[in-house]
């Protein structure tokens, strides 16, 4: 399979990937440590896999996390409540050539407040799941 080739780094000690430690290459022995079990040790000491993908690079993996999000948020069937509920709440201009402008920017807002709640959450149910093993 043809694509970018990148590294998934995991905890020895829980194999859960919510590991941090210094992206910068050829650094092999900086600190690491696992949010979901608390182990702490050396970048070199991670389970380390390689894979294969096809979606680009990290940044544009998660500009297309983003953008799935956001034109999902913008759907009708999502966005005519979210306008109907801002509207009725005075969140929208009354000029109606102002309105979607604005409306794009709450939506905006609400998907970043969603994705930032799911990757929180992500994080929790990862060590909720080390913490019950």
């Amino acid at each position: 399979m043809k694509g970018t080739a990148g590294k998934a780094y995991f905890c020895p000690r829980c194999h859960s990937p919510a590991v941090s430690f210094t992206q910068l290459e050829g650094v092999s022995d900086s600190p690491a440590s696992c949010s979901a079990c608390h182990w702490r040790g050396g970048k070199k000491d991670l389970v380390v896999t390689a894979y294969q993908h096809d979606m680009g690079s990290e940044d544009e993996v998660l500009t297309r996390f983003v953008r799935d999000f956001r034109n999902l948020m913008g759907q009708p069937a999502i966005a005519l409540p979210i306008a109907q509920w801002l509207n009725k709440w005075g969140f929208l201009p009354n000029d109606p050539s102002q309105q979607h402008k604005v409306l794009a920017r709450y939506i905006t807002a609400v998907a970043k407040g969603a994705i930032t709640a799911v990757l929180q959450t992500r994080e929790e149910l990862e060590k909720d799941r080390v913490n019950v093993s």
